[in-house]
């Protein structure tokens, strides 16, 4: 009886809360009509930046898309409906992270893609590291 209950609370507990959707339509459009933005798909090799949405709020400051209550589940893709949203975005590299912010005008039924941009310095030693990172939403093929 124990070890059921165990693995019942370790399956519970490991799946955790729903995923929070990443989809918002307060005015109920068909999702042909949602603006969808895309995270840039940055290769291991790439050296890149990956870049994960945290958050979209509305202009008027209500989060409109979240993370997940132990706020590691993040979206790689959101659908919204036309308006200017405020995305707060994770930039990480594996090692080092930053989350910054950017505000986007989407239209009816365009793609945008979202990539993380650092500027570094040189510092210590020679080595160079990120002095600061910032979030571009463009539109897709643009």
């Amino acid at each position: 009886m124990k070890i059921t209950s165990l693995l019942i609370s370790f399956a519970v507990l490991s799946t955790g809360c729903a995923s929070n959707p990443n989809t918002y339509s307060s005015s109920g459009a068909p999702s042909t009509d949602l603006a969808t933005v895309y995270c840039e798909d940055a290769k291991w090799y790439d050296a890149k930046i990956t870049p994960k949405i945290v958050g979209v709020y509305s202009e008027g400051g209500e989060e409109v898309i979240g993370t997940s209550f132990w706020g590691k589940a993040f979206h790689r893709e959101v659908k919204l409906e036309p308006g200017k949203y405020l995305f707060t975005v994770k930039c990480g590299n594996g090692s080092v992270y930053a989350y910054p912010r950017a505000v986007a005008e989407l239209m009816p039924s365009r793609r945008y893609i979202l990539n993380c941009i650092a500027t570094t310095k040189t510092g210590f030693l020679g080595l160079s590291s990120w002095d600061k990172v910032r979030a571009e939403i463009r539109e897709f093929g643009k």
